[in-house]
């Protein structure tokens, strides 16, 4: 998977789009007017939100609203999925171990009953609660949430959740349809971004109890 970065030349002024590996952390950026130049990415800037880079790109400058959604909702998986692989390995003190923790991960998520279910799996082993009951207990994000999506429902967010990012990349997948507006994908990359967000908040706040 290819991600686009915007880079403007020191040389040229001009700012153009360097295309790097989803796993680069350094990148060599030579520009067309010859300048060369090497960019390190900061190590917060996580596969879930090189996904959502790529999404936008694909929303705003290929206007591929298909593609946008596949991969606004791929985002959100592979965030959720990084940091069930992270506790886990943590708490099975088997973080150098990537063969043997990512093949039980697999094999755990592989039983799951579908997408909300891995979600709360997720949610659980971080915080032992929920994805609803976390976002329950937060009454400043509810609001925040019903202020931005004023159908969102505070009783079972994950349930909104699940409909606004999944339905729509499901629709693509499974149904075979082709015809979502830039309205469309723009509600599915804004709420697979607010996942990720919320997914980063449950993190930080676990890590913290650590110390």
């Amino acid at each position: 998977m290819k991600i686009p970065y915007n880079y403007k030349c020191a040389e040229c002024d001009i700012e153009r789009v360097h295309w790097a590996h989803i796993n680069d952390q350094l990148i060599n950026h030579q520009c067309p007017c010859g300048y060369k130049t090497e960019v390190m990415i900061k190590v917060d800037i996580t596969r879930g939100l090189k996904l959502l880079y790529r999404a936008g790109y694909e929303i705003n400058r290929r206007k591929d609203n298909q593609t946008a959604i596949i991969i606004s909702a791929m985002a959100f998986e592979t965030e959720q999925l990084r940091l069930y692989r992270k506790w886990h390995s943590i708490e099975k003190i088997t973080y150098n171990d990537s063969k043997y923790a990512d093949k039980e991960v697999r094999e755990i998520f592989r039983q799951a009953k579908g997408v909300k279910d891995t979600i709360n799996k997720t949610i659980r082993k971080i915080t032992d609660m929920s994805f609803n009951e976390y976002i329950a207990r937060d009454t400043d994000l509810v609001k925040s949430m019903k202020e931005i999506y004023p159908e969102f429902n505070g009783k079972d967010p994950l349930s909104y959740f699940h409909k606004i990012i999944f339905k729509p990349r499901n629709d693509i997948i499974h149904g075979c349809y082709y015809s979502h507006s830039e309205k469309d994908a723009v509600a599915v990359y804004n709420m697979a971004y607010n996942g990720v967000v919320i997914l980063h908040s449950i993190d930080k706040e676990r890590r913290n109890k650590k110390k």
